[in-house]
């Protein structure tokens, strides 16, 4: 795979050449824009941000001990009320949540959802740090050593769809890092997917070992400013957006990705690859491909 140790990602740069320049947003303004085979182009008017979710449902499994009433909880979350960003990914019922309001030193980042909590390295991870967006309590920062773990789960066989959202905010210039990744080595290739950014660029990829399906950006990610990343496989494309806007895509997507055990991490690649350096925020993981619409309306929730 092109972001495997023996190769880097110095072979996206071709790719990332076909995609064309975004119109900038300079009042926020959504834009959808749609690729096919690489090449990008202005779509129009944004989707319509209003519309329930898949779920409908505004409530994390168990409920959440220690919640004030009327609030909404998970059982592995925090208690207390929840922001308007947060509600609006509970609609869509995601598999895993993790907030990353955890506590100063903790061991793990509390799945809100109670599935999936996530290992923390011992180095490199600093809990408590400043919200990235408007209404999150807490963010946690990466210092390119650190990552958080999750071990057998987000395997996504086959052409099961599913997306991956969070917040991140870049501190370093490297070229090459993950925001995330998910991969097995065996004897023979290297099956993985993940999220990553090539200098100022974005990229996401699907790979069975053998070949890859991809989205990627141009230049649009800068360092030191937070952005909203959402990763979508919907059975059939791999697209990519940033702050609502679909920065790339791939039509045809023709990979199946093996059932194998699989290790997922935040913040690098297994093996200790591309890793990140900045800041994470509440991070989301479906186990369905989420329309343009609803992540649209995602962001919106995060910046009124």
């Amino acid at each position: 795979m092109r972001f495997s140790a023996s190769v880097g990602l110095v072979t996206l740069l071709p790719l990332l050449t076909a995609a064309c320049s975004l119109i900038a947003p300079s009042d926020r303004e959504l834009v959808g824009v749609r690729s096919e085979g690489g090449t990008n182009s202005a779509g129009g008017a944004p989707p319509d941000a209003g519309g329930a979710g898949t779920s409908g449902a505004t409530t994390g499994a168990g409920g959440g001990s220690g919640g004030t009433s009327g609030s909404i909880g998970g059982s592995g979350g925090t208690g207390g009320s929840l922001d308007a960003y947060a509600s609006e990914v509970l609609k869509d019922g995601p598999i895993a949540y993790y907030r990353l309001d955890d506590a100063v030193g903790s061991a793990t980042a509390a799945d809100f959802m109670g599935n999936y909590p996530a290992a923390s390295s011992s180095f490199g991870v600093s809990f408590g740090q400043a919200g990235l967006f408007a209404g999150s309590l807490a963010s946690v920062a990466l210092d390119g050593t650190g990552f958080l773990d999750v071990r057998n789960a987000f395997g996504f066989s086959g052409k099961q769809p599913f997306t991956i959202e969070g917040w991140a905010q870049r501190a370093s210039d490297d070229r090459d890092q993950h925001y995330f990744a998910a991969s097995i080595r065996t004897d023979t290739m290297q099956i993985s997917y993940g999220l990553f950014h090539l200098m100022a660029s974005l990229g996401f990829e699907r790979s069975d070992g053998l070949g890859w399906d991809g989205a990627y950006s141009p230049d649009t990610f800068a360092v030191y400013t937070a952005a909203h990343i959402a990763a979508v496989f919907d059975g059939t494309s791999v697209s990519l957006f940033q702050d609502g806007m679909m920065v790339g895509e791939q039509l045809n997507a023709l990979i199946d990705i093996p059932s194998t055990p699989i290790v997922f991490r935040w913040g690098g690649a297994p093996g200790g690859l591309s890793m990140f350096s900045g800041k994470l925020d509440d991070l989301a993981i479906y186990d369905h491909a989420l329309s343009p619409a609803r992540i649209v309306a995602h962001y919106k929730a995060a910046v009124p």
